[in-house]
């Protein structure tokens, strides 16, 4: 679902595996590339490889060296960038052979270099969004504590179950309640209680609140774990981290 902040948490989430000693890629699907933007990777438009790039290759067949286009952070991760090509490249995959696996065929080119690979999706049940969740061994869902978020909610959990035939060992990684508001209590509260009845086996404890410095850092395109490493919001964003480490292995 769109809103969310499943681009700040891939980002974030990507740095905090990577100060923990892991091998991190962040690959950005979303042709908005707002991901690759977020880590300060200005004008994606103009970037010569990206990650329509490498599925058009593997579409193709054609070779590629190893780890072509993956673009570097200072924060300790890799990024496989995205730009506006991406729409184009979906509109391919309509009629391709396999179209479902083109990008597990990449991942699994470059996997062995890396101990987490975290995907930014487009807010979109979308093929490419199918590609991404039959490449995945498990799906995070950012959700926002309102009412209007819960049908959303429902329709990714199906959509998830939907791949499952396609992708037998995916499992749900859990729900990461985000952009958690106490000053609207009554109806955050109200939602948060709806979620623990329905989803309380895949909701993560740590909860992400709203916090001022992750807009700044937002403004200047760096993560907030970059920009304000030790405000509250980047600890719940390593305490996070420490139970994504647990759950998903």
């Amino acid at each position: 679902k769109g809103g969310v902040g499943k681009t700040t948490t891939c980002a974030n989430l990507g740095i905090g595996l990577a100060q923990a000693g892991k091998r991190v890629l962040l690959v950005d699907a979303d042709p908005q590339g707002s991901l690759t933007l977020s880590l300060g990777f200005a004008c994606p438009d103009k970037l010569p490889i990206t990650l329509a790039t490498v599925m058009g290759k593997t579409l193709m067949d054609e070779p590629m060296p190893s780890k072509e286009g993956i673009l570097h952070h200072a924060e300790g991760v890799d990024l496989m960038p995205a730009n506006i090509e991406l729409s184009g490249l979906e509109v391919s995959l309509v009629n391709a052979m396999s179209r479902e696996k083109i990008l597990k065929q990449y991942l699994d080119t470059v996997k062995r270099e890396y101990d987490y690979i975290l995907i930014d999706t487009n807010p979109n049940l979308s093929l490419l969004n199918f590609n991404i969740v039959n490449a995945s061994n498990y799906v995070l869902i950012p959700a926002q504590p309102a009412s209007f978020d819960l049908d959303g909610l429902a329709v990714v959990l199906q959509f998830v179950e939907g791949i499952k035939p396609y992708n037998p060992t995916l499992q749900v990684g859990g729900i990461i309640i985000n952009r958690y508001d106490a000053r609207n209590r009554l109806i955050t509260e109200a939602a948060m209680d709806q979620l623990r009845e329905s989803y309380s086996a895949l909701l993560f404890e740590q909860i992400i609140r709203v916090d001022s410095r992750l807009q700044n850092a937002q403004w200047e395109n760096r993560p907030v774990l970059d920009y304000a490493g030790s405000a509250r919001i980047s600890k719940e964003y390593r305490a996070l981290t420490k139970e994504i480490l647990k759950r998903c292995v």
